[in-house]
């Protein structure tokens, strides 16, 4: 409903030929709604299959970390994957409640000075009645929290799932990569039945790690895409909003930016990472066969 309403908004806005930078201010909401729905919608409709994938890799968990050597591989790739998954949340937090909050802080400010109240909400929706109107403004404004919060927390589910999942695989590739390069070691001097038995035993979790990437990527890809398209077009929108706005709209779409940048960068970087995870494994297999 709220994306529905905010799409009608910018309709409207565009009918009323509204000026370019009030039409820049609505946009980048409805671009965000827009990936949040989808993103949504696809944890709704793949949570079976991301129920399934989470189990496969908590049995692999069990099975790949035996060794010292293990044990710090784990830490070096899921430390870094903690403290970005955590960075995600706290600039979209602040980013939510700059967006919520801080009109109320501005009407407050603006009372101060002339004595007079301007009601606001934090962004624009549709309504089919006044929502600055009577005792209904005491009840939209908590609705438009709760409203904006919904929104991020499926930005954050999303994007520190899809950040969770590919560092555990990236954590196993390089896990397996380990274990590869131990037993070609032991198969210069020897090769024996032993090490033969082992290499089998990686080449098949190798087959298994591989089936888990391609379910990130049939769960993943074409949200991604998508959220690559309108992020550009946001960013883009994003940064002259900051070079024309001033004041708390400044600041709002500041953080706005900023969150998009992050996210943009996380799912890059894990993205680049299981591919090179992938890549630094494929070798050690032939080479020991």
């Amino acid at each position: 409903m709220q994306q529905l309403g905010e799409i009608v908004y910018l309709a409207q806005m565009v009918q009323r030929e509204c000026s370019f930078l009030e039409l820049t201010f609505q946009a980048p909401c409805v671009g965000y709604c827009s990936i949040g729905l989808l993103k949504m919608v696809v944890i709704a409709v793949k949570r079976n299959v991301i129920a399934e994938l989470v189990q496969n890799l908590r049995d692999v968990w069990d099975q790949s970390i035996i060794t010292v050597e293990h044990r710090e591989i784990c830490k070096n790739v899921m430390k870094p994957a903690i403290f970005i998954t955590s960075l995600t949340a706290v600039v979209n937090v602040i980013m939510g409640i700059s967006f919520t909050i801080l009109p109320i802080a501005e009407m407050i400010y603006h009372y101060a000075l002339t004595g007079g109240w301007v009601r606001q909400l934090p962004f624009l929706i549709c309504w089919p009645f006044d929502p600055l109107s009577g005792n209904k403004y005491f009840l939209v404004y908590p609705l438009y929290i709760v409203i904006g919060f919904s929104g991020i927390i499926i930005h954050m589910a999303f994007d520190c799932l899809f950040c969770i999942l590919t560092a555990h695989i990236c954590m196993n590739f390089r896990i397996l990569e380990h274990d590869f390069e131990n037993i070609k070691s032991a198969s210069d001097i020897n090769e024996t039945s032993e090490s033969i038995t082992k290499c089998l035993i990686h080449v098949e979790k190798h087959q298994r790690l591989h089936k888990y990437k391609e379910a990130v990527d049939g769960i993943f890809s074409f949200t991604l895409c998508y959220n690559f398209f309108v992020s550009s077009i946001i960013i883009c929108i994003q940064g002259f909003m900051i070079t024309a706005a001033s004041g708390y709209t400044l600041i709002k779409f500041a953080l706005f930016l900023a969150s998009f940048l992050v996210e943009l960068f996380l799912l890059c970087f894990y993205g680049q990472d299981v591919s090179e995870s992938l890549e630094a494994t494929t070798g050690p297999p032939a080479d020991v066969a």
